[in-house]
């Protein structure tokens, strides 16, 4: 597996944001709607989370 260069991978993202900025470049933009756990599980998984061992 190779291995990815993470710094020139975010200085090509950072100059895309530019250009998008400036009108030369768009960007996809997407949209989720996330759905709300209820108060239940919410609560049981921080409960669980910050038990002690």
């Amino acid at each position: 597996m190779k291995k990815r260069d993470l710094f020139s991978e975010l200085m090509e993202a950072l100059d895309t944001l530019e250009a998008e900025r400036k009108g030369q470049a768009r960007i996809k933009k997407t949209r989720i709607e996330l759905q709300r756990l209820p108060p239940k599980v919410v609560a049981s998984a921080t409960r669980k989370k910050n038990q002690v061992q």
